[in-house]
């Protein structure tokens, strides 16, 4: 199979589960749309399966996208990390969740976002703005510097991102 998903059989294209790799409904969605999406004369970017967040809907949540450090250094990239608890975030203290952090996993020297993971409050929300970020090739210092509203839980992302070059505000 191709990264369009087709299979060796003309005409046939293959998407989720029967395919592998993370066998989550939002994966298949997004596979299915690189599958269709040539069918219909569009030329779509392969998706990469580093942009996929993986979460659990527990208490509490647990959320992640991309590579952890061990994994990237596999891969030969040169890791910057942070990990921020949440107890460092307003509003994860004013609604009494301030257990849990979020870790973000950047390139040394070119700060390019290659993961995140995290533990806590709604983060199963909140780690679609990583995954934004790798979609577009950002910087942990490029998130840390887009302004995040005050008291929000969003604070945990942004000030995780800052911390990767050494420039947290709360922690």
């Amino acid at each position: 199979m191709d990264e369009y998903y087709r299979t060796g059989e003309p005409g046939v294209y293959a998407a989720g589960d029967v395919i592998g790799g993370y066998l989550l409904a939002h994966a298949a969605g997004h596979e299915g749309i690189v599958a269709v999406e040539p069918m219909a004369g569009a030329d779509p970017a392969p998706l990469d399966q580093d942009r996929i967040p993986r979460v659990t809907f527990c208490r509490p949540e647990v959320a992640s996208f991309g590579l952890d450090r061990a994994q990237a250094e596999q891969r030969g990239y040169r890791v910057d990390e942070s990990k921020v608890p949440f107890r460092a975030i307003g509003k994860a203290l004013i609604d009494g969740q301030p257990d849990g952090f979020c870790k973000v996993v950047a390139e040394a020297g070119t700060g390019l976002v290659l993961g995140m993971h995290a533990i806590g409050p709604h983060v199963t929300e909140l780690i679609a703005e990583g995954c934004y970020a790798k979609l577009v090739e950002g910087t942990a210092g490029e998130v840390g510097m887009s302004v995040h509203a005050h008291p929000t839980l969003a604070e945990i992302v942004g000030e995780a991102s800052l911390a990767v070059g050494g420039q947290a505000i709360h922690y």
